[in-house]
C-alpha cells in the first residue's frame, strides 16, 4: 500500500506592529535651573522662563522620569535636561514670543497614597494620561485642575498664548515637569476675512 502525504500548514506570517506616527509635538530642552528659575529653548529659537514660587526646582537628566512610560507618538523626551520639582508653589512659564496650543508634560504626580491636584490659569484640554483624574470642567473637553496619584499626564492650553501658570498644591518627592507646543511650522494658514466694500459718500453740492 502507497502511504498518503500528511499535508503540512502552511506558516502565518506575524502581522507588523505599526510604527507610531509622530504627532510632532516640539519639546522645550532645559539648560539652567536653580532652586527658583529656569530656562530652556525649542523649536523656531522660541525660548521659555520658568519661576517657580515655592522654590524646589532641581535639574532631572536624561529626560523626563521614566520617559517610557508615554506613546512614542508624543515624543517625550529621554534625553536632555528637564525640571524635577520637590515642592508646591504656583509655576509660571513665559515664552519669549506667542506660541499656538502650549504643552505640558507631567510624571509621577502624585502617588497612590497621597493625591495632588494641579491648578492652572488658564482652561486646558487633556491629550493622555494615566492615574490622573480631571475637575472644575469649562466645557465639554477643557478643565482647570487635575489630580495625579503616580499620574503621568499631558494638557494642551489651547490657542496663542504668551505665558501659562499652575499652581502645584502639594509638597512631594518628586515628579518630573515638561513644557512645549504644537509644531508651530505646520499650524494651518489663517484664511484672511474679506473686508467690506466701502460705500461711495455722495459730494455736497
Amino acid at each position: 500500500p502507497t502511504s498518503t502525504p500528511i499535508p503540512t500548514s502552511t506558516p502565518i506570517p506575524p502581522t507588523p506592529t505599526p510604527t507610531p506616527v509622530s504627532l510632532g509635538f516640539q519639546w522645550m530642552t532645559i539648560n539652567s535651573i536653580t532652586d527658583s528659575t529656569a530656562s530652556g529653548i525649542g523649536q523656531n529659537n522660541i525660548t521659555i522662563t520658568i519661576t517657580q514660587s515655592g522654590g524646589g526646582m532641581e535639574e532631572e537628566n536624561p529626560g523626563m522620569y521614566e520617559a517610557s512610560t508615554f506613546p512614542q507618538e508624543y515624543n517625550v523626551p529621554d534625553s536632555g535636561t528637564q525640571i524635577r520639582n520637590t515642592s508646591d508653589g504656583v509655576f509660571t512659564a513665559t515664552f519669549s514670543q506667542p506660541v499656538t496650543d502650549p504643552l505640558i508634560a507631567f510624571a509621577s504626580v502624585g502617588n497612590p497614597g497621597l493625591q495632588v491636584p494641579v491648578q492652572s490659569t488658564l482652561p486646558f484640554t487633556p491629550i493622555w494620561s494615566t492615574a490622573t483624574t480631571y475637575q472644575n470642567p469649562v466645557n465639554g473637553t477643557q478643565y482647570t485642575q487635575f489630580t495625579g496619584t503616580e499620574g503621568f499626564n499631558i494638557i494642551r492650553i489651547d490657542g496663542t498664548v504668551s505665558s501659562v501658570s499652575f499652581n502645584y498644591t502639594v509638597t512631594e518627592f518628586y515628579c518630573t515637569v515638561c513644557f512645549g507646543f504644537v509644531d508651530q511650522n505646520t499650524l494651518p494658514t489663517p484664511t484672511p476675512t474679506n473686508s467690506p466694500t466701502p460705500t461711495n459718500t455722495p459730494t455736497p453740492t
